[in-house]
């Protein structure tokens, strides 16, 4: 069988882009460049990493993405095995009150624009 016949193994930079639509999703983030601020990595740091090299991210920028987003379950991220978000029960509550909080601000901003 030809190479291209079977599908090509997600990657760790693969899963960590899907992170990265998930937090622009929620809210967290709006680019991966502001991503990429939030988690000390260098500019372009992702694109690079999926596109310009062959080598795959380290545990050094694992780190520093978990730092600044604690909720990345960082065994999914290394293998693809469970659940990209991983988060005590607690913790839930709290960023999903802040980010309803911060779309609250957010709607609030547009209705005043649209008002004047």
């Amino acid at each position: 069988m030809k190479k291209s016949e079977f599908p090509e193994e997600e990657r760790v930079i693969d899963r960590l882009l899907r992170f990265v639509d998930w937090a622009k999703a929620g809210k967290m983030v709006k680019s991966r460049n502001e991503f990429e601020k939030r988690c000390n990595l260098s500019y372009n740091y992702l694109y690079n990493t999926q596109f310009m090299t062959k080598s795959s991210i380290g545990c050094d920028q694992i780190a520093k993405i978990h730092d600044a987003f604690p909720m990345l379950n960082v065994t999914w991220a290394i293998t693809g095995k469970g659940s990209m978000i991983e988060m005590a029960p607690d913790e839930g509550y709290k960023e999903a009150y802040e980010n309803l909080r911060k779309q609250v601000r957010d709607l609030k901003k547009i209705i005043s624009k649209i008002d004047t």
